[in-house]
């Protein structure tokens, strides 16, 4: 949803009466609702500033690109195409207060367009099931802490490979942990990282062999010292 802009089309195709897109009032409410909860987000400040910058033409696109994401998600006769949420929404820097107010916003909407309670619950679990596509600023399967005494530029290529897999780019995340683990090869998590690329890109001997080089140059880091993934690799 709102603030990124999803990629969205309306595909003319059956739907279940029993869907929650027919239940909630089909189309013309999806429109309302959104057109008011974007119409206050806009004027809100705690989120105003995702919105700055955006002229009509973009504000319209935001508008029946989030209708056409809603009616997806409800199982109407829409169909997301494109850009997934996590990439539309990386570097926006949405919180989980961020990502709430917007949700509030939805649930107040709805209810004024009188959309039952039943529906309303219904959609609120589905936008929450998003919510791990759009607040990117929560713990992330890899983190990148500043350590002293390592080359700087080599953990500069090794946060950039975190930020590329924490939201599935293995292919360019593995770039950045192959340079940052050549710049200074003495550094087993540079490795470690560059493992866990190349065992999502289905690399597995690969991994093995980084997973050793990690293994061996670990220096009592527990999150190497302690992986299951790499004891069974590794044991391979």
């Amino acid at each position: 949803m709102a603030p990124g802009l999803a990629t969205a089309e309306k595909a003319y195709e059956s739907v279940d009466e029993n869907s929650l897109y027919v239940r909630m009032g089909g189309y013309d409410v999806i429109s309302n609702v959104i057109d008011d909860f974007l119409t206050k987000s806009w004027a809100d400040p705690k989120i105003a500033h995702f919105f700055v910058g955006m002229g009509t033409d973009t504000r319209n696109q935001l508008r029946q690109k989030n209708k056409n994401l809603m009616c997806y998600t409800t199982g109407g006769p829409c169909r997301v195409i494109n850009r997934p949420l996590e990439v539309v929404h990386v570097g926006l820097g949405v919180t989980d207060a961020d990502f709430y107010v917007i949700v509030d916003h939805i649930m107040v909407s709805l209810k004024k367009f009188k959309v039952a309670e039943k529906e309303r619950g219904e959609l609120h679990a589905k936008l929450l099931s998003l919510k791990p596509k759009i607040v990117l600023t929560a713990d992330v399967p890899l983190k990148a802490p500043k350590r002293e005494g390592l080359d700087e530029s080599a953990q500069l290529e090794n946060a950039l490979g975190i930020s590329n897999f924490n939201i599935g780019r293995y292919s360019e995340a593995l770039s950045h942990f192959e340079t940052a683990s050549k710049k200074d090869s003495s550094v087993g998590e540079y490795h470690f990282n560059e493992a866990m690329a190349l065992d999502k890109l289905g690399k597995h001997e690969l991994a093995a062999k980084h997973f050793g080089a990690a293994q061996a140059n670990a220096q009592g880091n527990a999150r190497i010292t302690e992986s299951k993934i790499l004891k069974a690799q590794v044991s391979k």
